[in-house]
C-alpha cells in the first residue's frame, strides 16, 4: 500500500476514513480533539470545505500541543501515538498491567497497532499539500467559463421557462483563507531527530520501545513487548513517576512532595537504627516475604516523614503514595491493586483507627504496604510494626545546623552557631527536631 505522501487528496482522505475507520480498542480516541479533528479535516477536504479543513487542522494542532503526551520524537503527532501506545491508559495497557492476556483482546490490539503505524506516516506538512491540491482544484472549476447567453437563452426557450436570465456566478471562495494558504501554517515538526525530554521511572524500558516502533514498519510484531512494559511498570501515570498524592480522588505526580520532605542533600544520617528497621520491613515486603504495616511516632518536627521518605527513596523499585485525603482512599487501593508495582501507602498525621475506620472491610492487595505518621503512639492491629523517632540529641542537632547553613553558602563561627542550639534547647526544653534545626539555621543567618 503507497504511503500518505505518494496520495492525492482524494486517495489520501479515503485511506485517512479507512484506516481510522478500523479502530477497535482505540475507537474512543475518535471523538477526543486529535483523531477526531483529523477526521473533521478529512471530511472538510472532500467536502470542498478549505476554511473548514484549515481550522481542524489548527485545532488538532492545538489538542496535539496541550495532550501531555511526552517529546521525543520531534513531531508533535508522532509523540501523541506513542504516547497513547506505550503510556496512556486504554485498554490494552490496563489488561497488561493487570498480568492478563486476552487473546481476543490481543487480536484487537494488533490490528489498532497497523492502523496506528500507517498514521506514524502522516505529517502536518502532508495535510498542507492536500489542502493546497483541494484549493487548487476549487479555484480551478470557479474559473472555468460559463455558458454563454446565447445558450441560455436557447436551454430557456427549448424548456419552455419564461424565468428572466441571470449570469451564472462561480462557486464564492474566500480569499482570505485562499491567500492563509501557503503564507501560514502550524508545523507539527519542533526539531529533527529524536530526542527525549524528561525522566519518567520506567525509562529503563521506554527508551527502548521509543527506538523501536520508531524504526519498525510492524507494529503488530511488537505486541508482546508493548504488553511486557504494561506488566512490569504499569499504565498511566505508574510509568511517569515513583510518588504520587490523591488529588480529587485521582492518582497524580507528586515529586514535589518527595522534594519537600527528604533531608537537604548532604545532610547527616538520619537515626540509622531506625532507617535500618524501616528499611528491613520494606525489603521484606518488595520480596513478598511477611513484613508489618508501620506506625511511625515521634513529638512534633521530629522527621516521621522524612524517615519513611528517606528509606522508600532508596528503594528505586518501591512507589510511594501520600494520602492527605482519606475519604478516598477505598477507591486509590483498588487503583493500585490493578498495577504490577509495589506501593507504600504513606499517611500523615492520620491514626490507625482513622485508617482501618476508611478502609472499613476492604482487604489490602499483597502489593500494597500501609505507614502512618502520628505523634501518639497508637498501635492496632493493622499496624501492628510501631516505631518510635526521638527527639534530637544536642551534637547530632548543631551538625545538622551546620549542615544546612553550608548548603545555602553561610560559613558562620562554630561558637556562633553552637551558643544557637543551646539557645533552641533552652526554648523548647531539649525537644530537638530537624524542623526546629530549619529555622535556627534562618534565624542565625540573617
Amino acid at each position: 500500500m503507497n504511503g500518505f505522501r505518494d496520495c492525492n487528496f482524494r486517495q489520501g482522505t479515503d485511506m485517512l476514513n479507512v484506516q481510522l475507520s478500523r479502530l477497535t480498542l482505540l475507537r474512543e480516541e475518535l471523538s477526543e480533539p486529535v483523531l477526531g479533528g483529523l477526521c473533521a479535516f478529512a471530511e472538510a477536504l472532500l467536502t470542498g470545505d478549505i476554511l473548514g479543513a484549515v481550522s481542524a487542522y489548527h485545532g488538532m494542532t492545538a489538542a496535539l500541543l496541550n495532550c501531555g503526551a511526552r517529546r521525543v520524537t520531534g513531531n508533535l503527532f508522532r509523540d501523541y501515538i506513542l504516547d497513547l501506545i506505550l503510556v496512556r491508559e486504554q485498554p490494552f495497557s490496563r489488561m497488561a498491567a493487570k498480568g492478563e492476556f486476552d487473546e481476543a483482546t490481543c487480536m484487537l490490539m494488533r490490528s489498532d497497532l497497523e492502523v496506528m503505524r500507517s498514521l506514524f506516516d502522516f505529517d502536518g506538512d502532508i495535510a498542507f499539500e492536500w489542502t493546497k491540491e483541494r484549493r487548487n482544484e476549487i479555484r480551478n472549476k470557479n474559473q472555468s467559463k460559463p455558458r454563454d447567453s446565447a445558450s441560455l437563452i436557447a436551454s430557456a426557450a427549448w424548456g419552455g421557462s419564461s424565468a428572466p436570465i441571470r449570469p451564472v456566478q462561480p462557486a464564492r471562495e474566500s480569499e482570505q483563507v485562499l491567500s492563509f494558504i501557503g503564507n501560514e501554517w502550524a508545523s507539527w515538526n519542533y526539531y529533527n531527530g529524536m530526542r527525549i525530554e524528561g525522566e519518567y521511572a520506567a525509562d529503563e524500558a521506554l527508551e527502548e520501545m521509543y527506538c523501536r516502533m520508531t524504526e519498525s514498519g510492524d507494529w503488530g510484531a511488537l505486541l508482546q513487548d508493548i504488553w511486557n512494559l504494561g506488566a512490569t511498570y504499569g499504565c498511566g501515570v505508574f510509568l511517569e513517576t515513583r510518588n504520587f498524592s490523591l488529588l480529587g480522588g485521582d492518582i497524580v505526580p507528586a515529586d514535589d512532595i518527595m522534594a519537600a520532605v527528604l533531608p537537604p542533600e548532604g545532610s547527616p544520617a538520619l537515626n540509622e537504627g531506625l532507617s535500618a528497621e524501616l528499611t528491613a520491613n520494606l525489603i521484606r515486603f518488595m520480596r513478598g516475604e511477611p513484613c508489618e504495616n508501620v506506625l511511625i511516632t515521634g513529638g512534633e518536627g521530629t522527621g516521621k516523614t522524612t524517615l519513611a521518605a528517606a528509606v522508600a527513596n532508596e528503594l528505586p523499585e518501591l512507589r510511594v503514595l501520600y494520602v492527605d485525603d482519606i475519604n478516598c482512599i477505598q477507591a486509590a487501593v483498588r487503583c493500585l491493586a490493578e498495577q504490577p508495582l509495589r506501593f507504600m501507602v504513606l499517611f500523615e498525621g492520620m491514626s490507625p483507627g482513622i485508617i482501618q475506620a476508611a478502609l472499613s472491610k476492604a482487604v489490602l492487595p499483597d502489593n500494597i504496604l500501609l505507614v502512618a505518621t502520628q505523634r501518639a503512639a497508637q498501635p492496632t492491629p493493622l499496624m501492628p510494626h510501631l516505631i518510635e523517632v526521638p527527639y534530637m540529641e544536642l551534637n547530632d542537632y548543631i551538625e545538622l545546623v551546620e549542615s544546612i547553613l553550608e548548603g545555602r553558602g553561610v560559613r558562620l563561627p562554630q561558637s556562633e552557631i553552637r551558643n544557637a542550639c543551646l539557645d533552641q534547647k533552652t526554648e523548647t526544653r531539649g525537644h530537638l527536631t530537624p524542623a526546629a534545626a530549619k529555622l535556627t539555621a534562618a534565624r542565625i543567618a540573617r
